[in-house]
């Protein structure tokens, strides 16, 4: 496959796609690394070092972008489309990363039997009986946000121990500064210290306060800023009415919610900002020798059915509708239209067409997708009447299934690979992913200058972190 792209684009001097689909589990991710492979062999640079930069990438993404489900010990948990650009004689000149829908609910919550992102444990057992542990504090047997006690087996931590310098390497391979690989650490370990920050309710108050300092102090001290500062806006927020500005304090329950949106906010500026590095690192010799010619591949995450699925799914299996869309588009529609145009006769083939699947789940302004936006904006409005406004906008759709008993929180959509049945216990907040502008603003003035620059960039719609120096229009990842 990848001889057939590269030679597609050097004879045909056009730019080549190659989609990987398929179900979770399904080998995805191999291929994608083998057809890179490939690709870098096919087209050896005259610089040796950018064929070892380019191969660098995949085990970062994976470490940051990967963790085990029930299905696949190495799922990768967001989409990531890498283009592979060439000059016109088939020279590999760079690389670039473009990476959708991180389940960044993943960092503080994970479902029995999964594990968090590769990554934490390959920090813990990489920095092991070193200076690195000490000076991250991270000398805990569990922590709340990898569901409690780390793993004993001896092999599975020389595994962790081997990957984290295989990052590491990748790491300054690439160019990475040592302050920036520094600041990496330091936000991962302040993210699952802020797992361990825990909250009192105060009697016969709608308030809260830390119940144990010293977690609070470590993760401020981690992130550059200072404990009373971090304490206060976990456990209130600044609200502006009629003009006037006051404090409103946070119950427990509101304070927990808070500390997770911002180990999730950290975690996704930071795997935004570490994509965003690499792109700028390869994109040197592009910016040297152009980039006429570039061979994309396109590794998604496979249609996903578990016992719970949440909104991560839904938006999974929406992908992969649009994914069977294009393709019963390509080898059904177009090929059949391409030989009635020529006047050839052909039998007509019947295929399950997915389009009225797409249309409930993507519709404006009446599909699934475009219901939860709307829910969303409301301040009252809960998972419930949510729900509520599913069923009633969907009564006669046969490809959408209400439950049986109204006190259930799902519903169920028949897909084009089966029926999958949906919670929406979750689905608001998710979709809100709200993250306190008072923890921005402390996070802007943070000691630490990767930290502050990471807050000091804008968060495009789709969740991109924006870097005007480092970004540019990438027309070429759009084609898909």
């Amino acid at each position: 496959m990848a001889d057939q792209a590269y030679h597609a684009m050097l004879h045909q001097k056009r730019l080549q796609n190659i989609v990987i689909s398929g179900e979770s589990g399904s080998g995805k991710t191999e291929s994608a690394k083998l057809l890179l492979q490939q690709l870098v062999y096919l087209g050896r640079a005259p610089n040796r070092n950018l064929e070892a930069k380019i191969l660098q990438v995949n085990p970062i993404m994976e470490a940051f972008g990967n963790a085990e489900t029930g299905m696949n010990e190495n799922s990768s948990r967001f989409g990531k489309y890498l283009d592979v650009t060439f000059t016109r004689a088939g020279k590999v000149t760079g690389a670039k990363i473009d990476v959708y829908l991180l389940e960044e609910s993943r960092v503080h919550h994970q479902a029995r039997g999964e594990r968090n992102f590769h990554i934490f444990y390959y920090l813990l057992d990489g920095s092991a009986n070193t200076d690195l542990q000490k000076e991250l504090n991270l000398n805990k047997h569990g922590y709340n946000y990898l569901r409690g006690a780390l793993t004993d087996n001896a092999d599975l931590k020389a595994v962790h121990k081997e990957m984290f310098q295989a990052v590491k390497n990748g790491f300054c391979l690439l160019g990475f500064r040592l302050e920036e690989i520094n600041a990496i650490y330091r936000i991962l370990s302040a993210i699952l210290h802020l797992g361990e920050i825990e909250f009192d309710e105060v009697k016969d108050e709608d308030s809260c306060h830390v119940h144990d300092p010293e977690s609070l102090e470590m993760v401020a001290d981690l992130l550059g800023i200072t404990a009373g500062d971090l304490g206060l806006a976990l456990t209130t927020r600044s609200v502006v009415a009629s003009g006037e500005s006051f404090v409103r304090r946070h119950t427990a329950e509101e304070a927990y919610t808070t500390r997770d949106s911002l180990a999730r906010g950290l975690y996704n500026r930071l795997f935004r900002w570490v994509v965003n590095q690499v792109n700028a690192l390869l994109g040197v010799s592009r910016q040297a020798y152009g980039d006429p010619l570039s061979i994309g591949l396109l590794d998604i995450f496979g249609f996903e059915t578990y016992k719970t699925n949440s909104l991560e799914q839904l938006r999974i299996n929406i992908t992969n509708e649009q994914l069977q869309f294009f393709f019963n588009q390509h080898v059904f529609t177009w090929e059949q239209q391409e030989y009635m145009a020529e006047g050839i006769e052909i039998d007509i083939i019947r295929f399950s067409d997915n389009r009225p699947i797409l249309e409930l789940c993507l519709g404006k302004p009446l599909g699934i997708l475009s219901l939860l936006d709307e829910e969303s904006r409301f301040p009252r409005a809960t998972d419930w009447t949510f729900l509520e406004k599913l069923n009633s906008n969907f009564a006669n759709n046969k490809l959408y299934v209400r439950s049986r008993s109204s006190a259930d929180t799902t519903f169920s959509v028949r897909h084009y690979a089966g029926r999958v049945q949906y919670d929406v216990k979750g689905f608001l907040d998710k979709n809100r992913s709200y993250f306190s502008p008072d923890l921005v603003e402390i996070l802007r003035g943070s000691s630490i200058d990767t930290i502050r620059y990471l807050y000091r960039c804008m968060v495009t719609k789709t969740g991109h972190l924006h870097v005007p120096s480092l970004v540019d229009g990438n027309k070429k990842a759009r084609q898909i």
